[in-house]
């Protein structure tokens, strides 16, 4: 890990341990202790099956991890203070570079999820993952294979502003109430068979023959140099 992501808290939260498995309960864990507080939010969040089944972490373990990355928000009121984006978890802020893999699967996150001029250098992977509010990926650039399957996004998705993707991109499976694909570039193979969410409007796309609700403007598939 560089010296950058060393000091992104939200990163060092999702990579805490070497096993994935527990870095996904540390994160899940967390991102329900942080919410608890916001009864409104949180009983809606409990309509999720998958935000129902995330286990608790126990004092000792919320302390824990609190110690070990001292500038992780501590509280919800914390997190809208250190946020460069009102409420969100800022993922990749200070970080121009990830140089080695993300795994991400199965992860939940309770609150906007934001990044901004990074350049993924290997995979990333977001499998099965859930976002209850809306992800905000602008100006990335995916040098290694963006693999989606299955992830659950939330609603005004602003997916992948001016972001260049140079290996492949899939989002087979993956469910959206919308996204906005917006001068995206694609230089390899882009799966995007994705499901729309119940009781949305859908824009047919000639992506897919299952009506997701997709905006692609300035949509390219040209072999891309940066």
């Amino acid at each position: 890990m560089t010296a950058a992501a060393k000091e992104n808290p939200w990163l060092r939260l999702a990579r805490i341990s070497r096993d994935h498995e527990e870095n996904k309960r540390l994160w899940n864990g967390y991102q329900k202790y942080l919410l608890r507080p916001n009864i409104d939010e949180y009983q809606r969040q409990l309509k999720n099956p998958k935000f129902l089944d995330i286990v608790d972490l126990s004092d000792a373990e919320i302390h824990s991890i609190q110690t070990e990355i001292p500038d992780l928000p501590k509280d919800i009121g914390d997190l809208r203070k250190r946020s460069v984006v009102r409420s969100a978890i800022a993922l990749t802020q200070g970080i121009p570079e990830i140089q080695t893999r993300l795994e991400l699967d199965g992860f939940y996150f309770a609150f906007r999820v934001f990044i901004q001029n990074t350049t993924f250098k290997s995979l990333l992977t977001l499998q099965h993952a859930q976002f209850a509010e809306r992800l905000d990926a602008l100006e990335c650039v995916f040098e290694g294979s963006l693999i989606a399957t299955d992830a659950n996004f939330g609603s005004n998705t602003l997916f992948f502003y001016k972001c260049h993707f140079i290996a492949n991109a899939s989002f087979h499976g993956a469910k959206f109430k919308s996204a906005i694909f917006h001068q995206a570039k694609f230089k390899m193979a882009a799966t995007l068979r994705m499901w729309s969410l119940p009781d949305e409007r859908s824009l047919q796309t000639p992506f897919s023959p299952i009506q997701p609700i997709l905006t692609v403007w300035n949509f390219t598939m040209l072999p891309l140099s940066i």
